[in-house]
């Protein structure tokens, strides 16, 4: 109803840095992820806040990338445990 779209976004280093400490304190707290996404927005004072972090997938995000064979990849891997 309220519509949304995917698209790819380039980020800078920092960010990437940040949202990569968001993630590491989840595998630490939780151990592995067979996915993980931090979704993030900048504050009034430009401080990079948590929208949320996905730890499921809520669709196949089959055509964006390499994920069908990531996608793959992380199922054949967990089923090898």
């Amino acid at each position: 109803m309220l519509g949304g779209a995917a698209a790819a976004v380039a980020v800078g280093v920092d960010e990437l840095a940040w949202a990569r400490r968001v993630y590491d304190g989840l595998v630490a707290h939780d151990g592995p992820l067979a996915f993980g996404r931090v979704d993030a927005t900048a504050d009034a004072h430009g401080e990079l806040r948590v929208l949320e972090c996905e730890l499921v997938i809520p669709r196949l995000l089959l055509r964006e990338g390499e994920a069908t064979a990531r996608y793959a990849a992380a199922i054949d891997h967990h089923l090898r445990r």
